[in-house]
């Protein structure tokens, strides 16, 4: 009714209701033209949250048009980033199907459509191509140059049968870092030779973390695609030859407008929050459950050590190239640690030996200097004087003096202990730049305190063997003395000076400690308990036996050394015999540890549940356990005593 009282004409209102409902109808299919997705939330950094969004509109859509909920609240996004600014990068995989269905017209429209398709996509996306029949075929890698891929997709021909779930499969496999993972299926028929079956695709996908899109075109398995695309969080389009191209176009507009929105959650820790996404027009949500415990942001510093050297130097630790430094730096400290410990010694010898062989007045048996000298200089004297008083109170100063003279290093129980305090300090050092966390900290220092202990106990063995192997040499150089008319004092110094090292150093303290007024017999036997060696003590038994009874003793030495000998000759061959087994013993329990650290270090949170749950802790105990129990059998098997 107008001001006036004068109604419309009828013939008007019904031109205007049928403009009305054209409009209304016009409606809907406008508001389909676009649809927001959200593709990712990641929680990693709760309370802070990311939620990843995909929208298939006409264009590029404003990042003030997006709004977001959380639990049906209005929440104020804290940044809203396009996801090709935010470092992040797009794969996607074309699997295109070549049956013999697809013969003709069909094929050329797939292989028009999906040109067009690769055209599309933002510069910088992977890109990489599956064609499938019978065999699916890599027929162009993630990675091939777009210009590269368009020609070997032209040049696709079609195969008998319809192998769409192997397709699937080997599609999540051609897929490596951390680019976001699409694969788009276009398929005309059903599956009908594939190995797997479609939850083993599924599976896949799902295991590699992919999204799948599928297209069913012409008479497809609609129903196999939709659930393909449903279980990874993709979409399913149905096309025609007309239609195809246009599908193909929402897909790549919708993996080029993929926008990442940051925002602080106001949820509780291990709560379900349910996260709304939209642009006014369409609007997607999520329902997901935040971790247990949020992330703790570490404390604001206002000192020197945070200053932009600092920074720049964690950030460069933190980068590709700090592994490598990290690992060179904790490498060369080892070489260090390794020479300070037994260059000394090495240099030591070097000039026992040489004194010896020009005949000037050295003692070979004084192997500490009284003035402490330059073998161990490099040690502080107050911490190894602390660390020689901590020794004595704890009861192990002499047992650990025993075995650095067994082992022939220059230094004394504090030294070593003093050694062993720095050792460790480097291992915490170490764990805590490469792991960050006081247990792995713990278990780093733990580690380095260890190796001081290990390197003299190699040590000790190395020597001791070298003793060993110069037995029957000795007695064969005392026999050949006795027999010159030699007494046996003289026999023993004539060894002093004819052997080589460590059997030199050690002959000449039994010679110095007989001209000082020790009883020989005591002198030997002092020295079979240095050595430590069964064969040294029998011969030892033997020789005294023989001085106190009587008889010829170079008969006797000679007839022991043979035996020796023989006896070494045997010990070798079983060395080379179980050589294997002792090679696989250290391979086997090597094996399982670096192994663990390596994944600690590149994939933390794949192994946090074993610490992190009680489960775990006793898988990790009983794993360990395992594991001392198989060292200690495999030692067992391989220990052959001769």
């Amino acid at each position: 009714m107008s001001a006036r009282g004068r109604a419309v004409p009828a013939g008007a209102a019904a031109l205007l209701a049928i403009a009305g409902l054209l409009v209304a109808a016009t409606l809907p299919a406008f508001a389909a033209d676009e649809s927001i997705r959200i593709r990712e939330v990641d929680l990693r950094s709760f309370p802070r949250v990311e939620v990843t969004v995909s929208i298939d509109g006409a264009g590029p859509v404003s990042p003030s048009a997006i709004t977001l909920t959380e639990d049906g609240k209005a929440t104020a996004p804290l940044d809203v980033r396009r996801l090709a600014d935010s470092g992040r990068t797009v794969d996607v995989v074309l699997a295109i199907d070549t049956s013999a269905s697809m013969r003709g017209a069909p094929l050329a429209a797939a292989i028009a459509a999906a040109i067009r398709f690769l055209q599309a996509l933002p510069p910088g996306t992977g890109i990489g191509v599956i064609s499938f029949a019978g065999v699916p075929q890599v027929v162009a890698p993630i990675g091939t140059p777009p210009a590269v891929a368009e020609s070997r997709i032209r040049s696709l021909a079609v195969a008998p049968d319809t192998a769409m779930y192997d397709a699937v499969v080997l599609a999540t496999r051609m897929f490596r870092g951390t680019a976001q993972r699409n694969v788009v299926v276009l398929s005309d028929g059903q599956d009908n030779i594939s190995s797997g079956s479609l939850s083993t695709a599924a599976g896949a996908a799902r295991g590699a973390a992919v999204t799948v899109f599928s297209i069913g075109f012409a008479s497809a398995d609609a129903a196999a695609l939709r659930s393909l695309a449903s279980a990874t969080g993709g979409t399913f389009a149905q096309a025609s030859r007309d239609t195809l191209a246009q599908v193909y176009g929402r897909f790549a507009r919708g993996l080029s407008n993929q926008y990442v929105i940051g925002y602080r959650s106001s949820s509780p820790a291990g709560s379900q929050i349910s996260i709304g996404v939209g642009t006014g027009r369409t609007a997607d949500h999520a329902v997901v459950l935040t971790p247990s415990s949020p992330k703790q942001e570490a404390p604001a510093r206002t000192t020197s050590a945070d200053g932009p050297l600092w920074r720049d130097v964690r950030e460069f630790l933190r980068g590709p190239a700090g592994l490598p430094t990290v690992l060179g730096l904790t490498f060369l400290a080892s070489f260090v640690l390794f020479a300070m410990l037994f260059g000394p010694a090495a240099r030591a010898r070097r000039e026992r030996d040489l004194a010896r062989r020009l005949a000037a007045d050295f003692d070979p048996g004084d192997e500490r200097r009284p003035d402490g000298g330059a073998a161990h200089a490099w040690i502080p004297a107050p911490l190894a004087a602390a660390a020689a008083r901590l020794a004595h109170a704890g009861g192990f100063a002499e047992s650990l003096d025993g075995k650095l003279e067994r082992a022939g290093l220059p230094l004394r129980s504090g030294e070593f202990l003093a050694l062993s305090v720095v050792a460790t300090l480097l291992g915490a050092l170490a764990g805590g730049l490469l792991m960050r966390g006081i247990l792995f900290l713990a278990i780093f220092a733990a580690a380095a305190a260890a190796i001081p202990s290990v390197l003299l106990g190699l040590a000790i063995r190395r020597r001791m063997s070298r003793l060993h192997g110069q037995l029957a040499d000795t007695l064969t150089i005392l026999a050949s003395s006795l027999r010159a008319g030699h007494s046996f004092l003289q026999a023993l110094d004539t060894v002093a000076r004819e052997i080589g090292e460590p059997g030199a150093q050690e002959f000449g303290r039994v010679v110095a400690e007989a001209r000082l007024g020790r009883p020989v017999t005591e002198a030997l036997n002092d020295l079979a308990e240095r050595v430590g060696s069964d064969d040294f003590r029998w011969a030892v038994m033997a020789v005294n036996i023989q001085r106190e009874v009587g008889g010829n003793l170079a008969e006797v030495l000679d007839t022991v050394a043979e035996t020796i000998r023989d006896r070494d000759t045997i010990r070798r061959q079983v060395q080379v015999l179980s050589a294997e087994g002792r090679l696989s013993m250290w391979i086997l329990t090597a094996l399982p540890i670096m192994v663990g650290i390596y994944l600690l270090r590149v994939n933390r949170e794949y192994l946090s549940v074993l610490w992190e749950t009680k489960t775990g802790t006793v898988m990790l105990g009983v794993a360990g356990s395992l594991l001392v129990a198989g060292i200690a059998w495999m030692r067992r098997m391989v220990k052959i005593d001769v």
